[in-house]
């Protein structure tokens, strides 16, 4: 249940805004572990972008995947479900997978809003939003996650990216320091 917020005074509002975060952290905490909350905060990031076929790509898997499991419970299943059912079989039989590409794909979308800063295309705006989505992902488990007491999907995700780079960095030293910084700030959980 949503918490009672009564007592918000705008003339005191540091001491009332301490007092409405402490309330809404008990509720906030589990919203937060819901898929549906990341799926939410990752549209209203691109809601004001420029418009991308890779966003859509990303954004389209997890309603994809819903209606699919709803699909499969109704009983005669639907004629137009009938006819995605073996291509929905196999995407099911590898859901592991196709989470740990859904995450890639997130992350070459951080990536590749980050190049884009030096391209006259630039989103700052979505760039850093984007980059405090992907944060979230690495250090919150969702809530099945954490019934299978298994870490983010997203922290095996950088461990692919991070092997593949490697011999990227073990070629250009250099880049050592922004990698090591960047891990400092995605191990920070405030």
């Amino acid at each position: 249940t949503f918490p009672e917020l009564s007592g918000f005074s705008l003339s005191n509002y540091k001491e009332s805004f301490a007092r409405f975060s402490q309330k809404m952290q008990p509720w906030l905490e589990p919203a937060m572990r819901s898929p549906d909350f990341h799926s939410l905060f990752f549209t209203l990031i691109f809601l004001a972008a420029q418009p991308s076929i890779w966003v859509l790509i990303i954004l389209c898997r997890r309603p994809l995947w819903t209606v699919c499991l709803s699909c499969e419970k109704d009983d005669p299943p639907s004629r137009l479900f009938g006819m995605f059912k073996p291509t929905w079989e196999k995407l099911k039989a590898q859901q592991k997978e196709v989470n740990l590409y859904a995450a890639l794909a997130e992350i070459m979308m951080g990536l590749w809003l980050t190049v884009s800063l030096l391209l006259p295309i630039r989103q700052i705006l979505t760039c850093f939003l984007f980059w405090h989505y992907l944060k979230m992902r690495y250090t919150i488990q969702t809530a099945n996650e954490q019934k299978q007491n298994s870490p983010p999907i997203h922290q095996k995700a950088w461990a692919v990216v991070g092997q593949k780079a490697a011999p990227l960095f073990k070629a250009l030293p250099i880049l050592n320091k922004p990698l090591g910084m960047a891990k400092n700030w995605f191990a920070k959980t405030h």
